[in-house]
């Protein structure tokens, strides 16, 4: 159940089967149907996966279809209950959405230890939804609901239908990656010393069953969690891309940086977050660099004060981010958070834009499992 201000107020069930086909393998489906009562739409979406060689190649294959409203953000999204909370509650509408008819396919598997390559394809049929509801409980004279469509620097004019067949390969390798063997005969990594790096190829290919995507996008990354002492974690992740053809791509194939305007979050605070960014705005079809470093650990400062040292072991936690691309250039993020992991987390953060002070924000993070 839920509301935004596209579908209005939904409700939906998921189910999920489960068997096992052998000892090494495993399949799953899922369907799902979804009623939008003020948009008066059927949603639906069936998920089917098959896990394989756990072993050898910890392999996993699947296939996804159906229809149903998604985010014009599509690696990262906005929590659906974070934005009925925002909507209803605060008559802030941040989620902004498009029917996506679909079906994708694809498949993952260890080519050797450490190595791991997945490979993805994807065709849709893209159509640009309206508002559909005006309704919150609070604030009906005093705020108005923003229209459904983004506010974003390269956007020029309206956002139109579209038809995309997306080709996607990620390959992720981290050196020396320990592992362990379960009590079902399965592998589970467990740490390595070494980073792990990444490469990404993003391929929107046109001329097939109608589709106007043309495009390409290449992403090279590395990320390491490092545990310096006992309770002590530091975390950086780096990326950096450029869509080096770009005939034909549309909102929805932007790269879509992890933004987190709305106050409060369910969860936690990522380590790889904007928490001062506005959604949608700095998406971008150009080049880009982005990094992040966090640093967590219960001895920072709370910890040596003698009313709270011995109260309840807090976390605390100094957070840096920056991000360039041409629609903003030079940004830098510093904040510092404390909570009771996974209870709930509070964070204060900075932002600068091209080394000048440009805002300051708070975030609260309460956990509610998935």
């Amino acid at each position: 159940m839920g509301f935004n201000t596209v579908d209005g107020f939904y409700v939906g069930q998921k189910l999920t089967y489960y068997t096992n086909l052998s000892k090494s393998t495993r399949l799953s489906v899922s369907p799902e149907i979804v009623w939008a009562i003020n948009r008066k739409a059927v949603q639906w979406t069936v998920d089917a996966g098959l896990t394989y060689s756990p072993l050898r190649y910890r392999g996993r294959a699947g296939i996804h279809f159906g229809q149903k409203s998604t985010d014009l953000i599509t690696n990262t999204y906005i929590h659906p209950l974070e934005n009925t909370v925002s909507s209803l509650f605060f008559r802030r509408n941040y989620l902004k959405l498009y029917e996506d008819n679909f079906i994708l396919a694809g498949n993952s598997i260890d080519v050797i230890n450490g190595l791991q390559l997945q490979l993805y394809t994807k065709y849709s049929r893209r159509v640009i939804l309206d508002n559909h509801s005006n309704y919150s409980f609070f604030f009906r004279d005093t705020r108005h609901y923003t229209s459904n469509v983004p506010v974003n620097a390269e956007l020029n004019g309206a956002l139109a239908d579209n038809t995309s067949a997306i080709f996607l390969m990620n390959v992720y390798y981290t050196p020396r990656l320990y592992y362990r063997i379960t009590s079902n005969n399965q592998k589970r990594y467990v740490k390595s010393d070494f980073p792990t790096f990444s490469a990404t190829w993003r391929k929107g290919v046109s001329g097939i069953m109608g589709s106007n995507s043309n495009y390409d996008l290449i992403v090279l990354g590395i990320r390491q969690k490092i545990e310096p002492a006992l309770m002590q974690e530091f975390r950086y992740i780096l990326s950096a891309g450029a869509f080096v053809n770009k005939k034909q791509l549309f909102f929805q194939d932007f790269r879509h940086f992890n933004t987190v305007e709305i106050p409060f979050t369910i969860g936690s605070i990522s380590s790889g977050s904007y928490n001062l960014l506005e959604y949608y705005r700095y998406s971008t079809s150009d080049k880009f660099l982005e990094a992040h470093l966090y640093y967590d650990t219960p001895f920072l400062l709370l910890k040596f004060l003698p009313w709270l040292s011995n109260r309840m072991l807090w976390s605390e936690g100094l957070k840096m981010s920056y991000l360039y691309s041409p629609n903003i250039k030079n940004y830098i993020e510093a904040g510092y958070t404390i909570g009771i992991k996974p209870l709930w987390e509070v964070g204060v953060f900075a932002g600068f834009d091209n080394f000048k002070y440009r805002s300051w924000g708070m975030k609260v993070a309460i956990a509610m499992g998935n």
